[in-house]
């Protein structure tokens, strides 16, 4: 049985402004696109742990985790510094 609430987020996303980055050795400044939905597609506010991973911080204060809002109205942008080549992600956790 599964059980869906309008108020509960099915899907959260986190996605990159591009799917790849040409590093040649200075910090490349991009975006990360995050929100969430429930089952309808409807966007929720919801608070999340969002973390970093491999070379790339977020750009206002170095850090590679912190705690952010979705917005029940759109997406939110939240701007990030890849400092290094590798391969970069993110990942959250509902809190």
């Amino acid at each position: 049985v599964d059980m869906l609430a309008n108020t509960l987020p099915t899907n959260v996303y986190a996605i990159f402004d591009k799917d790849e980055y040409n590093f040649a050795g200075d910090d490349i400044s991009a975006t990360l696109t995050i929100y969430a939905q429930n089952y309808a597609g409807q966007y929720l506010a919801s608070n999340l742990q969002l973390s970093l991973i491999g070379p790339v911080k977020f750009t206002d204060t170095g850090k590679k985790t912190r705690i952010v809002t979705t917005s029940n109205l759109n997406t939110i942008q939240i701007p990030i510094t890849i400092t290094g080549a590798g391969i970069v992600n993110a990942n959250f956790k509902l809190l």
